[in-house]
């Protein structure tokens, strides 16, 4: 970085605007910065470091201390630095929170911080900011960071080194110096390969552990102490179930057997059953034959009435022809004397009409008369016209002149009251970047501080769960070995206890089912009550769910210990980001979170006022121009609408006399024109309406007369039909045997029934047969047979099948045992090949691990590893400049042998003293000598952080005092060294009052104090 304008106001001893153009030392880069004893030479650099970060340099002055106690109140301090890094050129401007007095009224108001950083590259004008790059105080800060590769503590100690503060780079510790070490050579990235190397190793110690337990568990769970004996349980559970089979033949056919004469003797009983069930249901349908006689009878009644039902309906047909053409007769009758009545009225009506005539001549000649005054009418309707358009563009001119009168006086006062808004609102919004950085700011510590309290409270949750986890682990151990006991001692019973459960089965004459025999004459015995198949099965489950238990119970607790790790680790970090704010309120915290956010949303409203406001004034601007221009037209319009009016008078004045009165209006000349034609129409629509009428009345009453002929001959036509009709009807009652209609009625059925009185009879009469039938099939099937002893064949089934489940439940009890031993077996396997691959992992990545960590003979970590030999680089370049300042007596060099190993070791420096020959701290230097050596160390630090880390530009540094403490020899040695350093192109700026100083160097920035404050200016020549 090189400086190239700073721009203070009402900064330090200051208090005007104070500008010093650093360009002015393009051509010699050696310059001193001269005056009284005081602030007021390392204000400069103060305002330097303000500037870029936002405190002073070294953190030795509040930055609220900053401004000028000589400054008028009404100035705001506040600082510009224009600076070079690299080919780049950037513009940072800070502005500190400060008190100002009101514009109105009395008292102060608060001015809020402010900062930006811009981008110049290529403006040859100061007066143009750039391209910003950030905005915000701590967003600035960051981007500087970003660009100089250096927190503010860091640019103090390398570049900028004030009031001796320099002396600290030398005598940090080894811890403090790798902090600087790895921001300035970016060795960041081996610091995550040591921590990605121990998450690696401690990833694999997890896997071994759960892999080792895995397998103790699984040994367990066989009760076998190492593989062999589990394959050896394996083997000798195979042989017991292959001997079981055996058994379980011979079994089965004695079952099949015992089943199949149990099958013949239920035959037997069935086929006796069928013949008491069949004789039964032949005699229930026999009792049934009389009904069904009386079914056939009604079923033959009701075949003759349905053969006959059609002449009924002919007849009944017939006679409703005779009802109907009676009616028509008798209407045929009414309709004639209507028809005769009307045509008497119709003719009465055209006499009536034929007497008014002429009304309809008179009305013919008024309507002609109206047609000829219609052309006048209408001309005098366009004159009126014309003049009330122009009566109107006249009132339409008077309006709009006053309008726009009003519209251009309502401009002007609202361009005057807006300014005036304006003003106010562009005050408030300029406070927006501030408070937006102070919200983002407080939101973050907010979230930050949250997450700590939730981390807190689950650090506690977990800490609970992880104790009952530990508890519940250990009670479910216990559990699990007792299960496990309980289980192996109910199967060695069941295994001893066979034979007499076997031998309980045994029966006089029935077969042995393991050897055979039909005699029984020592069969075994137990005196004690032996376990059965389904609890040491439940036991076995039971065992099974106690080791499940305590499996899931150590999965969660792992879980939880690895949870609570992290919650640790992740407490930790919300810590270190949010420093002493972690021990902030939450409450207070967010109050005060509401608070910037109101005023930062009353700056943003503001400051879209303003916008509003600024888009309205020249809105109004506009509006105004316009109004003018239209208050112009306005009156032009006014004098035009005038003429008009007064020609149109005249004309209306010469149409009208022609025209009577009363219809010098269309309106009224139409409505006159309308209520003629409308008399005329009803005169003649009214007769022609009669005429017709009475035409159509005649013809009425020709066609009723014709009607009622026609009538009376079909009455006498259908009245003949209906009578033989009736006749035929009763010759086919007797000859079909019915005593009479009634008892017709009665027999007669619906197709539907008929149906279902077929079917129903059809049905019986070949269920009768069939149940016949089936009586003499049961007895035939059953001609000779015994009825069976039924419960001694079902006894002996029962009993044959008894034992072969037994023997069948000991062979899958023994094969699940075989199948469980076989997947341990294989599960151990796999356990055991994936902890030999895991161990042969963990052999290479946790040696590695434990060596880049430091757990190795010198005790030096992989990253510090690295920082010392780069450190060594810059040792060799700050000896070099060391030996020349000190006239080859003294070189830096890093202590190699570790002393303490409580401490970091690697990065500690020594003395080299050549008039001794031996080396020593450099705590032990001379004040003098110290000052040598811190200088020689900060300049080989430039060399080498230039050549490695190529982001980093150290063009400048300022040496601050400490050439009082040097003799001449050393003073001409140590000034040497800084031409030295000038010639190759660095910006070197020395403070200091010594006399010898300011002799060699004729380039100063000279500082001249008196009783208003100071002044700054370059001396140059």
């Amino acid at each position: 970085m090189r400086p190239m304008k700073l721009v203070t106001r009402a900064v330090g001893p200051y208090p005007d605007e104070q500008a010093l153009d650093f360009r002015l030392l393009a051509d010699r880069s050696l310059f001193l910065i001269h005056g009284p004893t005081g602030a007021g030479k390392t204000t400069i650099l103060d305002a330097i470091s303000f500037a870029l970060y936002g405190v002073c340099s070294g953190n030795e002055r509040d930055v609220k201390r900053i401004r000028s106690d000589h400054a008028d109140p009404s100035v705001v301090t506040e600082v510009t630095f224009d600076f070079r890094l690299g080919g780049e050129d950037y513009r940072v401007y800070r502005r500190p929170e400060q008190q100002r007095p009101k514009k109105r009224g009395e008292g102060t108001t608060t001015v809020r911080a402010d900062a930006h950083l811009w981008k110049r590259t290529g403006l040859g004008d100061d007066a143009q900011e750039g391209k910003i790059v950030a905005s915000q105080w701590n967003r600035v800060t960051e981007a500087v960071e970003g660009l100089l590769g250096f927190r503010s503590d860091q640019f103090s100690q390398v570049v900028m080194l004030p009031q001796g503060q320099f002396r600290k780079l030398l005598l940090a510790d080894s811890k403090e110096r790798q902090a600087i070490l790895e921001v300035l050579f970016q060795t960041a990235l081996y610091r995550r390969i040591e921590e990605a190397l121990k998450l690696a190793a401690k990833d694999l110690a997890t896997d071994i552990r759960e892999k080792n337990t895995r397998g103790e568990f699984i040994l367990e769970r066989a009760g076998a102490e190492s593989a062999v004996h589990l394959d050896e349980a394996h083997q000798s559970a195979k042989a017991e179930s292959e001997k079981i089979r055996g058994t379980l033949d011979r079994l089965k056919i004695a079952e099949q057997e015992a089943q199949e004469n149990l099958t013949r003797g239920r035959s037997v009983m069935e086929k006796l059953e069928e013949v008491k069930l069949s004789r039964r249901a032949l005699e229930t349908l026999q009792t049934r034959v009389p009904a069904f006689d009386e079914k056939r009878r009604s079923l033959d009644e009701a075949r003759k009435a349905a053969a006959i039902a059609n002449e009924e309906k002919a007849s009944e047909q017939r006679q409703s022809e005779a009802d109907l053409a009676d009616k028509k007769l008798k209407a045929a009758r009414e309709a004639l004397g209507i028809a005769t009545a009307a045509r008497d009225r119709a003719e009465e009506v055209l006499a009536a009409e034929t007497a008014r005539q002429p009304e309809l001549e008179e009305a013919r000649r008024e309507s002609t008369r109206l047609e000829e005054l219609t052309r006048q009418v209408a001309e005098l309707a366009e004159a009126r016209e014309r003049l009330a358009s122009a009566q109107e563009q006249e009132t339409a001119a008077d309006g709009r002149l006053e309008t726009a009168t009003g519209t251009l006086e309502d401009c002007v006062g609202r361009i005057e009251s807006i300014k005036g808004l304006l003003e106010e609102a562009r005050k408030k919004a300029s406070q927006q970047e501030l408070l937006r950085m102070r919200t983002s700011d407080a939101e973050k510590a907010y979230v930050q501080l949250n997450k700590l309290a939730g981390l807190k409270a689950k650090e506690i949750d977990l800490g609970k769960k992880l104790e009952k986890a530990i508890a519940r682990l250990s009670q479910a151990e216990e559990d699990s070995a007792k299960a496990y006991s309980e289980h192996k001692l109910l199967q060695k019973a069941w295994l001893e206890g066979q034979a007499a459960i076997l031998a309980a089965g045994l029966s006089p004459g029935s077969p042995c089912p393991v050897c055979g025999s039909l005699d029984h004459p020592q069969p075994a015995r137990s005196d004690r009550e032996l376990p059965n198949e389904a609890l040491i099965e439940a036991k076995g489950q039971d065992a099974e769910r106690c080791r499940a238990l305590y499996e899931e119970i150590a999965k969660e607790k792992i879980e939880f210990e690895t949870e609570l790790s992290g919650i640790h680790a992740a407490a930790w970090e919300v810590r270190e980001t949010l420093g002493e704010a972690a021990e902030k309120d939450p409450g207070e915290l967010r109050r005060e979170l509401n608070r910037t956010k109101k005023e930062l949303k009353a700056a943003e409203e503001a400051g879209k006022k303003a916008s509003d406001l600024e888009k309205e004034v020249a809105t109004v601007e506009k509006a105004r121009a316009k109004a003018e221009k239209e208050l112009e037209e306005a009156r032009q319009h006014k004098r035009v609408a005038e003429a008009e009016r007064l020609k149109a008078m005249s004309e209306v004045d010469t149409r009208v006399s022609g025209i009577p009165e009363d219809l010098r209006e269309m309106a009224a000349l139409n409505r006159a024109k309308v209520r003629t034609g409308k008399r005329m129409r009803e005169l003649q629509k009214a007769f022609d309406k009669a005429t017709q009428e009475l035409a159509q009345a005649k013809e009425h009453v020709s066609a009723r007369n014709a009607a009622l002929d026609a009538a009376k001959d079909e009455a006498a036509l259908t009245a003949s039909r209906a009578m033989k009709a009736r006749e035929e009807f009763a010759q086919s009652l007797l000859r079909a045997n019915f005593q009479d209609y009634k008892h017709f009625r009665a027999s007669k059925r619906s197709p539907a029934e008929i149906q279902r009185l077929e079917k129903e009879i059809d049905d019986f009469d070949r269920g009768l047969a069939a149940a016949g039938d089936r009586l003499l099939r049961a007895e035939q099937s059953a001609e000779g047979l015994e009825p069976p002893d039924l419960a001694s064949l079902e006894t002996s089934a029962s009993r044959a099948r008894e034992v072969l489940e037994a023997a069948w439940k000991q062979s899958t009890g023994l094969e699940k045992e075989v199948e469980r031993l076989r997947g341990l077996a294989s599960d151990l396997q796999k356990v055991s090949s994936d902890l030999e691959a895991l161990e042969a992992r963990y052999e290479v990545i946790g040696k590695i691990s434990e060596v880049a960590g430091g757990v190795n003979r010198e005790g030096i970590t992989f990253q510090r590893f690295v920082l010392a030999a780069l450190l060594d680089d810059v040792l060799f370049a700050a000896t070099e400049r060391l030996r020349i300042m000190s006239n080859g007596r003294y070189g830096l060099q890093r202590v190699t042998v570790r002393t303490d190993r409580r401490t970091s070791f690697g990065l500690d420096l020594e003395v080299e003293d050549a008039y001794t020959g031996t080396a020593r701290p450099v705590s032990t230097l001379s004040g003098g000598e110290s000052f040598l050596a811190s200088l020689s160390l900060a300049l080989g630090l430039a060399d080498v952080v230039q050549a490695y880390a190529g982001g980093i530009h150290l063009d400048t540094i300022f040496v601050d005092e400490g050439f009082g403490s040097l003799d001449p020899e050393a003073l001409d040695l140590a000034f040497r060294a800084l031409v030295d350093l000038q010639r190759s192109g660095r910006l070197v700026g020395i403070i200091s009052h010594v006399p010898e100083l300011r002799e060699r160097i004729d380039t100063r920035l000279e500082i001249t104090a008196d009783r208003r404050g100071s002044k700054a200016r370059f001396m140059i020549g």
